[in-house]
């Protein structure tokens, strides 16, 4: 099974045709994958993201939303 719940629900979904495209706000470059096959096949993915960081998953997507433009990057968990 998939560990991971984005890329779980994202396959999930698109195998009952329920979306053509979603937002990912994720830094889980683990992803990748789930990206280039959902995409592959018709999907659009859309990353939220606070660049640099998770360049990689940035690049895989169909766009990217830099949301450092409208909100401070998350800090260390404390």
């Amino acid at each position: 099974g998939l560990d991971n719940p984005i890329a779980r629900d994202l396959l999930r979904f698109a195998r009952d045709d329920a979306f053509e495209w979603a937002v990912v706000v994720s830094t889980d470059v683990l992803l990748v994958s789930v990206i280039r096959y959902l995409q592959s096949h018709g999907r659009r993915i859309i990353h939220g993201c606070f660049p640099p960081v998770a360049a990689d998953l940035s690049r895989e997507c169909w766009a990217s939303i830099d949301l450092s433009l409208t909100h401070p990057a998350p800090g260390p968990q404390s």
